[in-house]
């Protein structure tokens, strides 16, 4: 993911684009853009992937132990239509599988003392 733009992270407006490996079509770019940011506890951007239209919230909450829980969810802001009974339910495995790796790579990276 690279900034695509001059505005500082989480502000509203923000955009990246991500390099997505997308089955049976390679990479492609996608826009991602802040739609909601309430530094530092909340952060949420949209995709412009035109069969899933995707959506990812980010909650950031201090606990007990002194730590920082995240509470991440993935959605789709594409409701109607042949994508939600064929092509949504695929994504959900996929980014499952994504979310699982990604968690234990930032796990490491963290109890390393390095940042993500």
């Amino acid at each position: 993911m690279a900034s695509a733009d001059a505005l500082p992270a989480a502000t509203v407006g923000k955009q990246y684009r991500e390099a997505v490996a997308m089955p049976l079509r390679g990479r492609r770019s996608v826009l991602i853009r802040v739609v909601e940011a309430a530094a530092p506890r909340r952060l949420v951007t949209e995709g412009e992937l035109p069969l899933l239209l995707p959506r990812m919230e980010m909650a950031f909450a201090a606990n007990e132990a002194g730590g920082c829980r995240v509470t991440w969810r993935m959605s789709s802001r594409r409701t109607q239509g042949w994508a939600r009974w064929t092509i949504l339910p695929l994504a959900r495995r996929v980014m499952g599988r994504r979310a699982a790796i990604g968690l234990e790579r930032l796990k490491k990276h963290l109890e390393a003392g390095r940042p993500g």
